[in-house]
């Protein structure tokens, strides 16, 4: 400690700083700073501060729900999935919006009462240790777990989540997965710059990043903001990437270009090239027939109604137009 502390005075005297001794403490094992407890292994929130929050008198209007969300907010590094569990509450908060108070919002008051009062202790940034993310998205919202190795077990740092956009919530899955991993490389990015660290991740899809060749508009974009940093991605299966939490996913759109999910086949599926779509003019009807099957064979579903009008009939007696729509292969993937 006196190392550390000669250090400091170094550092301000080239600063040419000075210190005020009646606001200085020095030689203690704990201090309390800006609503935090500051000890030897980490940091802690104020018991003082946060007592309060047990106190708290249930919301009755926009105006409360404001202030205890304020100070919520405060200690959100020390809750974990807080975006998840105050996004009811952040609800009420919305222009336009009116004041009801329902379950749900009470479900989300309550448990973050605890939360609050029980957080764990964060600890320091060291110099040496391995350092860790571990990131995870849903549909609504983002969460990222920094920690470090530290005495051959993993120290949390920080915890930090955000409930996601609308637009952003109509990204893919990888999508969303691969923008959890740029936030939060940002959002910690004076700990992780200059070092390399593993980001850990549920989505096994995510490991061709560095494997793109050509990237794309946004993806271009996010790729250029990781690339200052030296980092590996490690597949986690969901069933162990709990500390993130196992969020559900959904998946990728077939329009997405980072479309990679599994195409394998299914058991009894048949695995088609293209479709024959014969248009029967007198009867209103639509039969499609499978070419190229896995079969052999061509099988014609049910016959579905579609619109034709009268005026489209031919003199002969029935008029049919055949054209083949190209299908994807589902016996490939990507």
């Amino acid at each position: 400690m006196l190392q550390r502390l000669g250090q400091v005075f170094h550092r301000l005297k080239q600063a040419n700083l000075k210190l005020k001794p009646s606001k200085c403490c020095l030689f203690r094992h704990q201090v309390a700073y800006l609503g935090h407890i500051v000890l030897e292994h980490g940091v802690a929130t104020d018991p003082d501060k946060v007592c309060k929050v047990q106190a708290w008198p249930t919301p009755k209007s926009i105006h409360d729900v404001r202030r205890f969300i304020g100070l919520a907010s405060y200690y959100r590094r020390f809750v974990k999935d807080f975006a998840a569990i105050a996004e009811p509450l952040h609800n009420l908060t919305k222009k336009n919006a009116r004041f009801h108070w329902q379950a749900e919002h009470q479900a989300s008051y309550e448990t973050l009462k605890p939360r609050l009062t029980t957080a764990p202790v964060l600890g320091y940034p060291l110099d040496n240790g391995e350092m860790i993310l571990d990131t995870d998205a849903s549909n609504t919202g983002h969460g990222a777990i920094l920690s470090q190795v530290q005495d051959g077990a993993e120290r949390v740092l920080a915890y930090g989540s955000r409930k996601l956009a609308k637009t952003e919530q109509n990204y893919c899955t990888t999508r969303r997965e691969l923008l959890a991993i740029v936030e939060f490389t940002s959002h910690s990015r004076q700990y992780l710059l200059g070092r390399p660290f593993k980001v850990r991740t549920d989505h096994s899809s995510l490991r061709w990043l560095t494997r793109m060749k050509v990237p794309e508009s946004q993806l271009a974009r996010w790729l250029e903001k990781l690339a200052e940093y030296d980092f590996e991605i490690i597949h986690r299966p969901g069933g162990l990437h709990t500390n993130a939490d196992s969020l559900s996913r959904r998946p990728c759109r077939q329009f997405c270009p980072c479309n990679l999910q599994d195409c394998s086949p299914q058991p009894g599926m048949m695995n088609h090239k293209a479709i024959q779509c014969d248009i029967d003019s007198n009867s209103r009807s639509l039969s499609l027939s499978l070419v190229g099957a896995e079969r052999g064979s061509e099988t014609t579903p049910t016959v579905s109604p579609v619109g034709v009008s009268g005026n489209e009939k031919s003199t002969t007696d029935t008029v049919k137009q055949k054209a083949t729509i190209s299908a994807a292969n589902t016996s490939e993937t990507t």
